[in-house]
């Protein structure tokens, strides 16, 4: 005996089983479909290429006159043959060509002056003011130190005037200061050790 969940499981299992075999059958149909057109169309193609190799200059000189064809069709369609002049062309036309050139050509009697804003002319003399300070600092810095270095080389030598002097002093010393030159003074003075 089945009880009722054991039938309806086998209900539904079964009703599965028909619905995916239904959908499976189907799709299987649908690929093989489109396996075959795919096979035929890349038949045509090949027999389209074949035909193309075989027959060359018959295709050659056909597709050449249908190229042109289609290119004198893509161009003339739509051209409006009945054109005439816009009205920037028709301002010129009854004017001599030097006229209508005059504005582009340099005459001498035209003289080109610029002139600056106040804005402008202010900030250009701010600007040079400061470059002339500028300089004129550079030119001052560099007169201080010339004569500082003058300065600096002149003590310079004057130390090493003293530093010599101070070496023949120190000889002179050491020879004043030795036991002999002492002894030497003494007797001629007249002591006697």
């Amino acid at each position: 005996m089945l009880n009722y969940k054991q039938s309806s499981v086998i209900e539904k299992d079964a009703f599965i089983d028909e619905f995916e075999t239904e959908t499976v059958n189907e799709t299987v149909n649908e690929v093989q479909t489109l396996q075959d057109e795919e096979h035929r169309a890349f038949n045509a193609r090949i027999k389209d290429n074949f035909d193309k190799i075989i027959n060359y200059n018959a295709y050659n000189r056909t597709s050449q006159l249908q190229e042109r064809e289609e290119t004198v069709q893509r161009f003339t369609h739509g051209v409006n043959y009945d054109v005439s002049p816009s009205s920037t062309t028709m301002q010129y036309k009854n004017m001599p060509r030097a006229e209508i050139y005059k504005d582009y050509r340099e005459e001498e009697s035209v003289s080109a002056e610029v002139k600056l804003r106040p804005r402008a002319k202010l900030a250009m003399f701010i600007l040079s003011a400061v470059i002339l300070v500028l300089s004129v600092f550079v030119v001052l810095n560099t007169a201080l130190l010339n004569n500082m270095n003058s300065q600096i080389e002149g003590r310079l030598s004057a130390i090493q005037e003293l530093e010599d002097r101070k070496s023949v002093l120190d000889d002179r010393l050491s020879e004043v200061s030795s036991d002999e030159a002492i002894i030497d003074a003494a007797g001629d003075i007249g002591m006697i050790f």
